[in-house]
């Protein structure tokens, strides 16, 4: 919240960050104020925090093992071990990739905005203002259902399209509950502050299951 006062008669007022730049009539004199931007606010509380699930590189885990395994049956079978050894390290490579995109990845939803930071080479950070949210769709497969895991994407009223992906993540209903409320939460306090009806909540996409 902004705090600040007013210039006609002093009284004391607050009003979310989303109004900054906007007018705010004063509850005491009624006079029209203008919201100032927040020269200090506290750091956004942080509602969930986390990176993409082993579930979600099972893929990757799965081929390194067959190559592991293919490797020991060649070792012991043939006589040339080349080969043998050129599965070990593509055993190894699959599975250091996956461990390396994981914690590459971290996922934050705050109580402003949805975040997706990926660092490895070089940083990609992408963002969406939580009162933006226009969709939260779900993507599952089989094996990712019974392990309580999935895919969840959330686009902008700005682009209509998915722009971030929180992909593998534990509980994704959760946390798409998480998200519509607290986005239901933000927009109606915005809307009460400015007189105006509370637009029209993000759809809830089920997602497209995969076996």
């Amino acid at each position: 919240m902004i705090k600040y006062k007013c210039p006609r008669c002093g009284v004391q007022m607050e009003s979310p960050e989303g109004l900054a730049g906007l007018n705010e009539a004063c509850p005491e004199c009624r006079y029209g104020v203008t919201v100032p931007a927040a020269m200090h606010t506290d750091s956004p509380a942080v509602l969930y925090e986390g990176c993409p699930s082993h579930w979600a590189f099972a893929g990757l885990y799965a081929s390194g093992t067959l190559a592991f395994l293919a490797r020991c049956v060649w070792f012991g079978l043939a006589e040339e071990k080349i080969g043998a050894f050129v599965l070990l390290g593509l055993a190894g490579i699959l599975v250091l990739a996956g461990i390396t995109e994981r914690l590459a990845n971290h996922y934050q939803v705050t109580s402003h905005e949805i975040r997706r930071e990926h660092r490895f080479l070089s940083v990609d950070l992408s963002e969406i203002p939580m009162e933006s949210v226009q969709e939260i769709r779900i993507q599952q497969g089989l094996f990712e259902r019974l392990a309580n895991v999935g895919s969840i994407g959330f686009s902008s009223a700005a682009s209509g399209k998915v722009e971030i992906v929180f992909r593998g993540v534990k509980g994704p209903k959760e946390l798409r509950a998480l998200v519509s409320d607290r986005r239901r939460a933000l927009v109606e306090a915005l809307a009460h502050h400015s007189g105006v009806q509370s637009p029209v909540q993000p759809a809830i996409g089920g997602g497209r299951h995969e076996a």
